[in-house]
């Protein structure tokens, strides 16, 4: 069976003091000029190698010399290795080159500035609507075509575009409306007979 505890807070459980908690000594930095001391030698092993010489401290001994090893050509002698005569490569001759600086100072070409028209070209749409209503349909249709065209090249700035399409739908019109007169002076001939 389970026993369920449950806390009253009128009657709380006792309390257990716990052990204090000590700090840590603070780290009080060494000012001697005295080496610190490293771990010491392993037998068996050489010594480890020391950094190089700090102001105010003294130097620690390298790596000794490996017996039977020569050292790396072309590489200046290491602190701490014997100081032997090593084969490197040969001094080689200073060049002395003069070098000349060549300013090229090119200018922008000027902007191009497109100007729209004072007035947008006539659209003609008027008169192809009259010229699709009562003249010739066939062109009068195509004449709307292009009267509306000449409004939208306008405003997409393309303006050679809408005055040439002005002129094809002023063109269309003249047509139309020439056929026009000539098919209804035409039916004027034909009732007549």
């Amino acid at each position: 069976m389970e026993q369920n505890t449950q806390v009253n807070p009128d009657n709380p459980p006792p309390y257990t003091p716990q052990a204090p908690v000590t700090a840590q000594p603070a780290y009080q930095p060494q000012l001697s000029g005295a080496a610190q001391p490293g771990y010491p030698a392993q037998s068996g092993y050489p010594g480890q190698p020391g950094y190089p010489a700090q102001p105010g401290f003294p130097a620690q001994p390298g790596y000794p010399a490996q017996p039977g090893q020569q050292p790396q050509p072309g590489y200046s002698p290491q602190y701490g290795y014997p100081q032997t005569q090593q084969p490197g490569y040969p001094p080689q001759p200073t060049q002395h080159v003069q070098q000349s600086t060549t300013v090229v100072n090119m200018q922008a070409p000027a902007p191009t500035i497109i100007m729209p028209m004072a007035f947008p070209p006539p659209n003609w749409l008027a008169l192809s609507i009259f010229t699709c209503l009562f003249c010739f349909p066939i062109l009068g249709i195509a004449a709307i075509i292009f009267s509306i065209m000449v409004d939208s090249s306008y405003a997409a700035r393309d303006y050679d575009g809408a005055w040439r399409n002005s002129q094809i739908a002023k063109w269309l019109n003249i047509i139309s409306i020439a056929m026009g007169c000539f098919t209804f002076v035409l039916l004027i001939i034909l009732m007549a007979a």
